[in-house]
């Protein structure tokens, strides 16, 4: 009788120990390169399985070929074939609802967290039955270990992990609803431009990964996903591999087998040979996906190719250039020159001739897409020039016309041979230069002479730039190089007095003129781009302005090298611009490394970088190191320069937010109070840095409790926001949910919730800090619960911890306050035990970061005893209330209501008088 599969003695899907002897003998035949040798392996292994000795060599036989083993379409059909599933029972807390994926040694479910009524989708991997030997294990620990490391908002983060009843290792992942990139781009008809956007986004994961010394050895867009917001996630370190020669990584196992681990159409050519694997094999993956992206079809398309075959043209044979690849639909014209070049470079055969770095090849696309010239094209002139016209397309018949003056100028200077004439029209030509510079400088200064301007005694500063850029931008007479130098100057003043518009004119203006005078790789050229790029991050999104500061910095290190200071200057603002992680920290403490080298004595560029750590530590709510950060640079400040000196402030401001959060608030308020006057005669009434001092101002206020004087000053700084950067801008978002904040403190919850909703809505067309869209839902859910839409808000809330926690994995100050407040709303409807989880939760985050007496630790505490209350505690209740609640009371931004309800607790708790 003929069996079926689930009836094999010994059938790899349903008996657990079969797959171990399974995994033995296809690992040990791999070792022998002799068939005869394999042979005798096999039979000495496997000679009492029959049907696992067939099972090896149908693998063995298909290692040589591309087509997928029978055993592979069981294992990765939809249905996973014959092996049963564990969906729909529970592992620890979590739930599995079906199966999403299965192949190699592990299987990962759709599973949803499921404790005292907290809900999260989440994606549950672990070992497959029969795949936990010592090998599986090590290399199972080796993920989770990488996994733990790395901290990248596009890389999909691990939650938490644990282990089955039967030994099985397991690791909770974020969930990950997308589709894999190409099928993306190609289902939505995405232009080619956004098509090269997502990859740098993705080969700048890669890149931050490679910085972590994590190799991913398995590039390819199923592991790519795109969601349905257009946001990349990278999936999937399974295979990947440490740098480092960690204990965990020496003990994991490192046989021939280990290196085949791969998918053949995106493999490099070392990986083929079982060479070692470095960050340049990533980089050979990324330009198969770029390929790809750009294409179609991959490089070395499959097909019907024998495995061996396919191998055989990766590792010998050149790639077709895209442009010549493209279907009939596609636009090969767009790929011709740099994209052919770019995607070729990283295609080489040689690791050490491709991209030096995913992040090399991220900055030459970028690039492309400025339209500015890419580093593997070289540096000839014809191409440069070409790149500045099409940049440039109405300056070029001017160009053009220039070039032929200065061609005809050129001719007849060959004429003039003798060098003593030479050198004194050369110095000529200095001294008049030099001699217009004066007379612009004599114009400026008599604007500001009451016997010559009726209104000079009274000249403000501002005026004082208008009247300058006037002068600047019309003289005739100042020499381009000169010209071209004060209107960077002009951009950067107008740039520090937050007068956007004005700074980008002048910026941009000095841009094509010093590219005109010096050209494209000039220092000159790089600090007005370095400029730009600050003014970016100043009114753009980081979506924007990040890729300009990578830009930056990349040009400053080819022109001046790693240990130059305007290179540390260049790592400080991009690490600025970053949202908190590895990378930022590790970038801000380089540009300080760099600094203190150059000179350990006070200076400028060692206080900023000291400010820029404090404020990466503000950020992260490392309270302690932030005012130690913050007040060396401060203390540096004051001895170089006088007091009122705009960096002083700045670093001063950042100082009254840290007292502020200490719970120092009349401290704060009284620091912001002098902020706004020393900024408003430095840079006038109206800036950004003024509209920012209003806001905290404003918060600090409220927080000792005047909520009317706390209202007014947010309501100035929103108003200034809004004339200086528009409506729809993230500023302006937070500032709407300040006020918002201060209105649901009185009472007025309408008009709470219909402010609130418009910071949501701001915030959501702005994009890119997640994380604020969720604590805003904090506000929506406490001000619906008030009005009466308790479900709804209960709801939200809900949501907003979920979201949170999976946004934040290490803890955020936002997630212990969206606790608190859930809290509080079940503790209304008697639901004590989740509260008091909850309260739980939110006191180790607090008790991390705030000073013991704070009182966001003493609102938890007292959520806690009417917790406790609730369920009997008496005693346990009225010492935590009796202890707490006055230091909650006196906190401006506790909720009268929730005050209200905790004294009545206490009042219960210690009966009649």
């Amino acid at each position: 009788m003929k069996t079926t599969p689930n009836e094999m003695e010994g059938n790899v899907t349903s008996d657990p120990a079969a797959w171990g002897k399974l995994q033995a003998g296809f690992e040990g035949a791999l070792e022998l390169d002799v068939a005869e040798d394999r042979e005798a392996f096999l039979y000495r292994t496997l000679a009492g399985s029959p049907e696992l000795l067939r099972e090896v060599r149908e693998m063995l036989r298909a290692h040589e070929s591309a087509g997928p083993l029978e055993i592979e379409k069981r294992l990765l059909s939809e249905d996973g074939g014959s092996e049963p599933t564990l969906a729909g029972r529970t592992i620890g807390v979590y739930w599995l609802e079906r199966l999403i994926g299965r192949g190699g040694m592990g299987e990962v479910y759709l599973a949803e967290r499921r404790e005292h009524q907290f809900r999260q989708q989440v994606a549950l991997k672990l070992l497959r039955p029969g795949w936990h030997g010592p090998d599986s294990l090590a290399r199972f620990r080796l993920e989770r270990q990488i996994l733990a490391k790395l901290n990248h908002p596009l890389i999909a983060p691990l939650l938490d992990g644990g282990v089955t009843e039967d030994g099985r290792p397991y690791l909770i992942l974020q969930y990950v609803k997308g589709q894999p990139i190409n099928e993306y781009c190609d289902r939505k008809d995405v232009a080619v431009e956004r098509r090269l956007a997502l990859f740098c986004e993705v080969a700048r994961a890669v890149e931050y990964a490679h910085r972590n010394l994590v190799v991913h050895r398995d590039l390819k867009p199923s592991n790519i996903l795109v969601t349905e917001e257009g946001q990349i996630r990278l999936l999937d370190f399974g295979i990947a591999k440490l740098l480092d020669p960690s204990p965990e990584e020496m003990g994991a196992p490192a046989t021939r087998a280990d290196s085949r681990m791969m998918t053949p159409e995106y493999a490099a050519p070392e990986q083929i040979r079982g060479e070692p694997v470095t960050t340049a094999t990533d980089v050979h993956a990324l330009g198969v996906l770029l390929y790809e992206l750009l294409t179609g079809q991959r490089p070395f398309a499959s097909g019907d190719w024998k495995r061996t075959a396919l191998e055989k043209r990766i590792t010998e044979e050149d790639p077709v250039p895209p442009s010549r690849a493209m279907g009939p639909s596609r636009p090969a014209k767009m790929l011709r020159g740099d994209l052919d070049a770019i995607v070729l470079k990283a295609l080489r055969k040689e690791p050490e001739n491709r991209y030096p770095s995913a992040g090399q090849m991220a900055l030459d696309v970028e690039r492309h897409l400025a339209g500015e010239p890419v580093q593997v094209r070289g540096p000839s002139f014809g191409y440069r020039f070409g790149k500045l016209v099409r940049r440039n397309k109405i300056a070029s018949t001017l160009t053009a016309v220039c070039v032929l003056l200065l061609a005809g100028l050129a001719i007849t200077a060959s004429y003039q041979s003798r060098r003593v004439a030479r050198e004194r029209d050369l110095a000529r030509a200095e001294q008049q230069k030099a001699a217009r510079v004066v007379g612009l400088l004599v114009e400026m200064l008599a604007a500001g002479n009451p016997m010559n301007e009726p209104q000079g005694k009274e000249l403000t500063l501002g005026e004082f730039l208008r009247r300058t850029e006037r002068m600047v931008v019309e003289s005739r007479s100042l020499d381009a190089t000169v010209q071209a130098r004060l209107k960077h100057l002009l951009g950067e003043a107008y740039l520090a007095r937050s007068q956007f518009g004005q700074a980008r004119a002048m910026l941009e203006d000095a841009l094509r003129q010093t590219r005109s005078v010096y050209g494209e790789d000039a220092e000159a050229t790089a600090a007005v781009l370095h400029d730009l790029a600050r003014l970016a991050a100043a009114t753009d999104s980081g979506e924007r302005a990040i890729p300009l500061l990578r830009q930056s910095l990349e040009r400053n290190r080819r022109l001046l090298g790693d240990e130059h200071e305007k290179v540390a200057g260049c790592l400080r603002d991009l690490g600025r611009a970053l949202p908190v992680s590895d990378e930022s920290r590790t970038l801000l403490e380089r540009a300080l490394s760099i600094e203190r080298a150059h000179s350990p004595r006070p200076n400028p560029g060692l206080a900023y970088s000291l400010s820029a750590l404090g404020r990466y530590h503000l950020l992260a709510r490392n309270l302690e190191p932030a005012e130690r950060f913050f007040s060396d640079a401060l203390s540096m400040l004051n001895r170089l320069y006088p007091e009122g000196h705009p960096a002083g402030l700045d670093v001063a401001s950042n100082l009254a937010t840290v007292y502020f959060l200490q719970g120092r608030f009349g401290k704060a308020a009284e620091l912001n109070a002098s902020l706004i006057e020393l900024k408003s005669k430095l840079v006038g009434p109206e800036s950004v840095d003024v509209a920012i001092g209003f806001g905290n101002l404003g918060t600090a206020l409220a927080s000792k409790g005047d909520h009317r004087k706390g209202e007014d000053a947010v309501r100035r700084g929103l108003a200034l926001l809004v004339k200086l950067l528009g409506s729809e801008h993230a500023q302006v978002a937070n500032a709407t949910r300040n006020l918002a904040a201060i209105r649901y403190l009185q009472g007025s919850y309408p008009e709470a919730r219909a402010l609130i909703e418009q910071a949501m809505a701001i915030q959501r067309r702005w994009g890119g800090d997640v994380v604020a869209l969720w604590g805003m839902e904090k506000h929506l859910g406490a001000v619906m619960i008030r009005t009466g839409q308790r479900a709804e808000g209960l709801r939200r809330l809900r949501t907003a911890v979920a979201k949170l926690k999976s946004l934040q994995p290490g803890g955020h100050s936002l997630i212990a306050d969206t606790q608190a407040r859930l809290g509080f709303a079940l503790l209304e409807s008697g639901a004590a035990s989740e509260a008091e989880l909850l309260f739980r939760d939110a006191l180790v985050l607090r008790r991390a970061s705030l000073p013991v007496n704070h009182p966001q630790i003493a609102e938890a505490e007292c959520g806690l005893g009417w917790a406790f209350a609730i369920q009997g505690r008496s005693r346990e209740a009225e010492a935590l209330l009796a202890r707490n609640l006055p230091v909650f009371r006196s906190w401006g931004l506790a909720d009268p209501v929730t005050v209200r309800q905790l004294e009545k607790q206490l009042s219960e708790l210690r009966g009649p008088p």
